[in-house]
């Protein structure tokens, strides 16, 4: 019996893995099963090189790399917003990879926090990221030079910047919707750095 539920743990890994879904515990403390969105973001970066070069191009050499960030959230924040399934029955399965999202022109919030996260780290790779989870939402934080009026998030120690790139509300770096606020102010995230 013992090696048979091996068997079993292994194959069922070995599924996830295919299919790019990964284990992640939620701020209940509840083991789940999600997309994998770090792993999604790292094999799309590639890809999206033309994308954060546009961006990059529009904003110019010589800005902040704030004006970046606020012009990249805007673009993707205008993306149209579209749960794709139901959260809680579907176990990401509506998920789509950053490179879908920009060609069906929709996306959900952790699909477009993907997308948001790989095209930053396609042209600032050394920028520390994470992906930020609270109930039903997902969004973005990032360690940039920040201002006292910017809602920031402790990470390790360091204060990171929150991006909310869902959308459809144009909101720049350190604005974030009055949910997320509620949620992270009572603590109730889990957060997973992109390395």
């Amino acid at each position: 019996q013992s090696e048979m539920a091996n068997m079993e743990a292994s194959a069922f890994q070995s599924y996830l893995d295919e299919n790019y879904y990964t284990y992640f515990d939620t701020f209940y403390g509840k083991r789940s099963i999600r997309p994998d969105h770090v792993r999604y973001l790292k094999e799309s970066q590639q890809s999206l090189i033309p994308v954060a070069q546009a961006l990059f191009e529009k904003v110019g050499p010589n800005q902040e790399s704030k004006d970046y960030v606020n012009l990249m959230l805007s673009f993707i924040q205008s993306i149209p917003y579209n749960e794709l399934v139901e959260k809680s029955v579907s176990r990401g399965s509506g998920y789509l990879s950053p490179v879908e999202v920009l060609t069906s022109n929709i996306g959900d919030c952790d699909s477009k926090a993907t997308l948001a996260a790989a095209v930053l780290k396609s042209l600032l790779p050394r920028l520390s990221i994470a992906i930020i989870y609270i109930p039903g939402h997902a969004l973005l934080a990032a360690n940039l030079p920040r201002s006292d009026l910017e809602r920031t998030i402790d990470i390790d120690g360091m204060q990171y910047v929150l991006l909310e790139p869902t959308g459809p509300a144009l909101m720049i770096a350190g604005k974030i919707g009055d949910k997320s606020e509620k949620d992270i102010s009572s603590g109730m995230y889990t957060y997973e750095k992109v390395k």
